[in-house]
């Protein structure tokens, strides 16, 4: 039996630089990584794809990746510059809207810009 084929991660390496010059996308403070949101895919082990990922803070991104703020839904509803309590689901809903605008932005500055970006 043949076993199913792995999607293949979307990657793409200037999209994560430039999320790493803007400031975090939960509490509005730099110098920023790009962080992958576990929440929206990726499954066991493996990272989503790069179209999922947001710029964190080292303190934001970290916790989250060691369980320091309680975890992702903890970390937005006591952290974050947004006026709402998120659930899990309410959550994933926001960061894939978040996550999208982040990708519109991006691609038309590189419209605009090309490879001056």
């Amino acid at each position: 039996m043949k076993s199913c084929p792995k999607n293949i991660p979307l990657r793409d390496p200037k999209y994560l630089a430039w999320l790493r010059t803007l400031p975090c996308a939960v509490c509005g403070r730099g110098p920023c990584e790009a962080a992958h949101q576990r929440l929206l895919g990726g499954g066991a082990g493996s990272k989503p794809d790069d179209r999922y990922a947001l710029p964190y803070c080292f303190e934001c991104h970290h916790g989250v990746e060691h369980g320091m703020n309680g975890g992702i839904v903890t970390l937005w509803n006591t952290r974050g510059s947004v006026l709402m309590t998120f659930s899990k689901n309410s959550l994933r809903e926001y960061l894939r809207a978040l996550c999208a605008t982040y990708r519109r932005d991006y691609q038309e500055k590189e419209r605009a810009y090309g490879n001056d970006l």
